[in-house]
This record gives C-alpha cells, sequence and structure tokens, in this order.
C-alpha cells in the first residue's frame, strides 16, 4: 500500500511540475555541456510535494525519510524564498564521492522549472541559461497596443 501512495504521489508532483513549465509563457532554452566542475552541486533546490522547498523543517523530515539527504545544508535562500542547498559528499577536486547513491535531481541537472523562478547558474558551469518570449506573448503585447 504505501508503495501504491507513493507513486501516486510521485506522479502527481510529477504532473504538476510539467503543467507549471509548459503553462508559462516565457520559455527557458538550456545549452552547453557538464564540464564536472562540481558547481551544481553548491546551489541545490528541490522540488517536493508540488513545490520548490522553503521549510528547514521538511528537509529534516526529508533527511529523516532518506539518508542520502543528510548530505544537504543549507547555504541561504533565492528570491522567492526557496532553499538553496549544498552537498557535502563533493571530493577535493569537486567530483561526486557518492555517485553511485546520488539523487535524481542530480542527473536531471539543469531543471528549466527553478530558472524561471530566478535561479541563477554558476560562473564557469558548462551550462548556459536563454530566457525567451513566446511569439505569443510578443503578439499579444502588439495587438493590445492598436
Amino acid at each position: 500500500m504505501l508503495c501504491y501512495d507513493w507513486n501516486i504521489t510521485y506522479f502527481w508532483n510529477m504532473f504538476k511540475l510539467l503543467k507549471t513549465l509548459f503553462n508559462k509563457k516565457d520559455q527557458i532554452t538550456i545549452s552547453g555541456s557538464c564540464l564536472q566542475c562540481g558547481l551544481c552541486c553548491k546551489a541545490i533546490h528541490i522540488y517536493d510535494r508540488g513545490g520548490w522547498l522553503k521549510s528547514e523543517e521538511r528537509l529534516q523530515e526529508l533527511q529523516e525519510q532518506d539518508e542520502r539527504y543528510k548530505r544537504l545544508v543549507v547555504t541561504g535562500k533565492i528570491q522567492k524564498g526557496y532553499l538553496t542547498l549544498k552537498c557535502t559528499a563533493q571530493d577535493q577536486n569537486g567530483r561526486c564521492s557518492e555517485y553511485d547513491t546520488r539523487f535524481d535531481f542530480c542527473d536531471s541537472y539543469p531543471n528549466p522549472l527553478i530558472f524561471k523562478k530566478g535561479a541563477q547558474i554558476g560562473k564557469g558551469c558548462g551550462y548556459n541559461i536563454h530566457h525567451s518570449i513566446s511569439f505569443d506573448k510578443i503578439l499579444n503585447k502588439k495587438m493590445k497596443k492598436r
């Protein structure tokens, strides 16, 4: 039963994430590639329960549920109040010392949605984030001026 409930929650959260991502008029395009610099491990934002993690109390709950979350420490917040976390599993070269048990969000970095919410790519990262406005948004703006 627990597995069934987890799957429903997981898929519901993924649905809400995708809905939010594709309902926005502004688009995010990501280019570049991973340089294995480890900057992504120093500015982590977690999508949990249908929203970005804002509460240290919720982080503590996650740490009790899954030992891997104990690797994460809070380093600040971005403008919307979302927690910025750092992973302590980096070696001296900036590489993951727990690669075999890394999080799913490590594999999916960079997530375009968090950049719509104000997160920034670290200087020196191999990825580039491009914000663009959809044609529909530009057209609607021009039509309103007429």
